[in-house]
């Protein structure tokens, strides 16, 4: 598959900085299952982990068409700050703690991993990862990733 991608992950980054382990990991993990969108990876989900904090965790869902990569909401920080025109659509966002937030962004991964659970085939299969920055990539089962996206 040719990768149209601007990004792309390479031998040569690895062993560079904190995590290249852990990227390098899931870029094999990514060679192995996703035969479309690899591009989600290099686009996506290696900036989001650079971005996040050592220790930081996430669930990963591997596809053969795609990826999803996801912060466990129980470690955000903070809200999203929404620009005016949004807070215009959806008022109740304006007062929305970050618990309430938390709970929402959980909700909306459980919908997701339920989702692709569903509509599992075999040309449509779906692995579960729980990833920790700087330490490591382990598969996981859909129970066990419902579960690490509970607040």
């Amino acid at each position: 598959m040719k990768n149209t991608s601007k990004k792309s992950w390479t031998s040569a980054q690895k062993g560079k900085g904190l995590g290249a382990t852990v990227l390098d990991q899931m870029a094999e993990i990514v060679a192995k299952y996703v035969k479309h969108w690899q591009t989600d990876f290099t686009d996506y989900d290696v900036d989001t982990y650079r971005k996040a904090d050592d220790g930081a965790q996430f669930v990963w869902l591997v596809r053969t068409c795609g990826t999803y990569f996801h912060l466990l909401p129980k470690q955000l920080k903070e809200k999203p700050v929404y620009e005016k025109e949004t807070l215009a659509i959806f008022p109740r966002l304006k007062d929305q703690t970050l618990e309430s937030f938390r709970k929402e962004r959980s909700e909306s991964i459980k919908y997701e991993l339920d989702y692709f659970q569903k509509n599992k085939t075999p040309r449509f299969d779906v692995h579960y990862f729980l990833v920790t920055k700087g330490v490591g990539v382990e598969e996981i089962s859909y129970r066990k990733a419902v579960e690490a996206v509970e607040v």
